[in-house]
């Protein structure tokens, strides 16, 4: 008869001086000495707990080509093979979620929503999150609002892609209160639904939003004009692939509200820009800032070439990227011009 697997052992009440050094990583992620201090007292305790800590905390101060790297990493895995499931199961039942931990805690968790709602508690008052994905808000009651009422105060990265909301779901967003912190809203989707997302050009919610992602939410140019002209928002990083954007869109982030802070843009995959849309970026008087720019599979023709090779925007451009848009003739004009900075 084969043996049963032992129960891992029950986890000893929290200290007080534990508790104080918990709260303190909770208020102030960045705190390493909290960290290891509070490592030191699991490890006291034969919490192996501790020693994730201690070890993630050693191998985030080296180099992945440093020679303790891959001994720190058997280590590490080792340790979340054998207790990660005990330690997720403390924070409530969450079928298929993903936790990804760092510094010895979960800093990045994906799950759905109804899961999120149930065990929030409990997730928020041990892990100091940074980085949300939330799934199948759709299938939640309430949609989105509840989950916004949640303690994200902390969140730096919000995921809500994976489904499809509602304009009352975005006009909620525009208004939280809890989302002050967000830097990156990742919305992709899967590219069957518009998302309808013109909510968030007046939203109050996201003073810290620099990156929004759009890939595969279907907008089309009313959409994208909407939060150009959000008096707002002030992007750094856009990116819209797989959407229904035509030149008109490209003509609205040409001359968006942001477009003076915009460093990154990502247009690929919307095959009806064509050279009207380009010829919209490349005389742009307002994105001075642009340094990387995407724009594969755009619909370019023969005009395109010339376009960019006149443009004092493509100039000062650090990389981009135009493959699956020209000729051979055109590809060397290219190259010629800029050499390793652009692909196509």
């Amino acid at each position: 008869m084969a043996k049963k697997k032992s129960a891992e052992p029950a986890a000893k009440p929290v200290t007080a001086e534990q508790g104080r050094f918990l709260a303190a990583i909770l208020a102030n992620p960045e705190d390493k000495k909290a960290r290891l201090v509070y490592a030191d007292l699991l490890q006291d305790r034969g919490d192996p707990r501790g020693e994730l800590i201690a070890l993630q905390c050693a191998r985030a101060d080296i180099a992945d080509d440093d020679a303790r790297a891959a001994e720190l990493d058997a280590s590490i895995a080792a340790l979340l093979k054998k207790h990660k499931k005990a330690w997720t199961s403390a924070c409530g039942e969450n079928k298929g979620a993903r936790w990804e931990y760092r510094r010895g805690f979960v800093e990045k968790l994906s799950l759905d929503a109804k899961d999120l709602l149930a065990n929030a508690a409990a997730i928020f008052a041990a892990e100091p999150l940074e980085e949300l994905n939330i799934w199948k808000i759709d299938e939640s009651p309430g949609g989105l609002a509840p989950l916004l009422a949640l303690p994200l105060q902390r969140i730096k990265r919000l995921g809500l892609g994976r489904c499809a909301l509602t304009e009352a779901d975005y006009a909620a967003l525009a208004r939280a209160t809890t989302v002050g912190s967000v830097e990156v809203l990742d919305l992709t989707n899967g590219g069957s639904v518009e998302q309808p997302v013109a909510p968030l050009a007046a939203a109050t919610s996201l003073p810290k939003l620099r990156e929004l992602k759009l890939t595969g939410a279907m907008i089309g140019d009313d959409q994208l004009a909407a939060l150009a002209s959000s008096k707002t928002l002030r992007l750094s990083r856009l990116i819209a692939a797989r959407n229904a954007l035509t030149a008109a869109g490209v003509r609205a982030v040409a001359g968006a509200t942001w477009a003076p802070q915009l460093a990154h843009l990502d247009l690929s995959s919307n095959e009806m820009i064509g050279d009207d849309g380009l010829e919209a970026l490349a005389g742009s008087a307002s994105l001075t800032a642009l340094e990387t720019l995407t724009l594969t599979y755009a619909g370019l023709y023969d005009r395109a070439a010339d376009l960019v090779l006149g443009s004092p925007v493509f100039a000062r451009l650090r990389s981009f990227d135009l493959s699956q848009n020209f000729s051979v003739a055109d590809r060397e004009r290219l190259r010629a011009a800029f050499g390793d900075r652009v692909v196509c």
